[in-house]
């Protein structure tokens, strides 16, 4: 394996270092092929990670060759660490989320935000004392009015997003799964927010990305699509979970 290169010229403009407890680091890969160029892993403005050109600065879009055939290593710039306190560690906002496909068509939920409305997967957060199977299940049932089946695992997604209504800066980290449901309960409604269901084929999704709750919600659906099918067995959850520690 050849050398790391420093890469050590520090990035303008949109490609200004902002990696959270790592500022002041960039990824760097060293390939085995001359012919690729070395890539670096940076954070642009608007919170996206991008692998670069070393070369010519061009953003890369597929990564997998890279992601297969190169060594990362972290390399100190000038700007020092920015490390959290135990008091203020950061976490992310922990969700999961259901694709559900039937005969060609996604069934998505469109909701009331302060954005106005939009389009999501049934999703929410994971709540206290429940595996993320049962998370997503009671999800679904309350905003769909339907009756979710997991019958597999898509994968873990995330994406950051900044609140209009309060600037509040937050990362959701999504635990999204495939499955499929029964017709509704006439005797449920809709959960607080949810305006209504929709079955929306994968060219009307990909056609609407303004209307889009997030970036995870095409994200998910295009991860099903490409074929990944992964074990429900992946995602465990310790007995722990189900009950309150005792007190020493």
């Amino acid at each position: 394996m050849h050398p790391v290169d420093a890469l050590a010229s520090p990035l303008k403009g949109k490609a200004s270092m902002r990696m959270g407890a790592y500022t002041g680091f960039r990824v760097c890969a060293a390939t085995k092929d001359r012919k690729h160029a070395k890539s670096a892993l940076i954070m642009t403005k608007d919170g996206f990670s991008r692998f670069i050109n070393a070369t010519n600065n061009r953003l890369l879009t597929d990564n997998s060759w890279l992601m297969k055939h190169a060594d990362h290593s972290l390399v100190q710039l000038n700007t020092p660490i920015v490390a959290n306190s135990a008091k203020n560690r950061w976490k992310p906002s922990v969700t999961v989320a259901a694709v559900i496909e039937h005969h060609g068509q996604f069934l998505l939920v469109e909701e009331d935000t302060a954005d106005g409305l939009k389009l999501n997967n049934p999703a929410g957060h994971l709540d206290l004392g429940e595996s993320p199977q049962q998370g997503i299940m009671r999800e679904t049932l309350e905003e769909t009015t339907r009756y979710f089946k997991p019958e597999g695992f898509l994968g873990v997604f995330m994406s950051r997003f900044r609140r209009t209504r309060n600037g509040e800066d937050t990362t959701y980290l999504r635990l999204a799964f495939y499955g499929t449901v029964s017709d509704p309960d006439p005797k449920m409604k809709f959960d607080e927010g949810i305006v209504r269901s929709v079955w929306m084929t994968a060219e009307e999704l990909r056609a609407c990305p303004e209307r889009h709750r997030s970036p995870l919600v095409l994200a998910c659906m295009e991860a099903y699509l490409n074929g990944v099918r992964l074990p429900l067995s992946l995602v465990q959850t310790h007995a722990s979970v189900f009950y309150a520690p005792t007190q020493p």
